[in-house]
């Protein structure tokens, strides 16, 4: 049996990823992401929609995604309503980051 316990769960603020992270600092690794998908390293799971009540009025989208060689992987869900548009909110979702060894949830990033 192993005792150890799964990793701590981050939960990141998307005002502390503005914070921390810029533009620059994206150009490299999305430039290196996509080299790797053209050369069929990724592999990006069905994409699951869930409507509102009556289209228009929104739906989520659940998202997947891996990097074959990388250690993480990761499950977008991105809302869409028209009732937050109409109140100026935002419109919520997170990227959930997984260990590609154990599953475990590494962090959310909000």
């Amino acid at each position: 049996m192993n005792d150890r316990a799964p990793p701590i769960l981050r939960i990141v603020s998307a005002d502390t990823l503005r914070a921390k992270i810029r533009f620059e600092d994206l150009i490299e690794p999305v430039a290196r992401a996509f080299q790797e998908s053209s050369a069929k390293k990724a592999q990006n799971g069905v994409v699951v929609m869930f409507p509102a009540e009556r289209p228009e009025l929104g739906d989520v989208y659940v998202k997947t995604g891996v990097l074959s060689g990388h250690r993480i992987y990761i499950v977008k869900v991105s809302p869409w309503f028209v009732a937050n548009v109409a109140n100026g909110q935002p419109q919520g979702g997170f990227l959930a980051v997984f260990d590609s060894a154990t599953g475990h949830t590494l962090a959310l990033l909000n």
